[in-house]
């Protein structure tokens, strides 16, 4: 009898120290996030929080349209990378994923150039990052 009790306790350890564990490949982290008002603009994203390595990237868009010209991913080691893009986002829409070249790498920055379709207010843009 004492078995079946301590089983359900047993794996709720260990499904709980598997929830605070750091991100494990394959895993979505958000890197960060800016207000972009309703003009024409260039901002950046400063990723100094997030830790590891990322094989694949993606935006998000909330609180507004945004029509987005160009992004410049900034490395660790100081290269860049400027994938093709034109995106049209509409309020809660992700851009498709981003995958990076080479292997995994450290994320510095990310500058974007864009064009918000908010009249008021502030559109919100989000940065993920997927754990290699």
């Amino acid at each position: 009898m004492k078995n079946a009790f301590l089983a359900p306790a047993g794996l709720l350890l260990i499904s709980t120290l598997l929830m605070s564990s750091p991100a494990s490949a394959g895993d979505w982290e958000r890197l960060g996030s800016r207000k972009v008002n309703f003009v024409g603009d260039k901002d950046t994203i400063a990723v100094a929080a997030a830790e590891g390595r990322f094989d694949t990237i993606k935006l998000e868009v909330d609180k507004g349209d945004l029509e987005m010209y160009d992004v410049v991913v900034t490395f660790g080691d100081g290269s860049k990378f400027s994938p093709e893009t034109r995106f049209n986002f509409d309020q809660g829409t992700n851009s498709r994923t981003i995958d990076l070249p080479g292997n995994a790498r450290i994320i510095k920055k990310v500058e974007f150039l864009y064009r918000s379709k908010v009249r008021k207010g502030h559109a919100q843009l989000s940065l993920w990052g997927r754990h290699a």
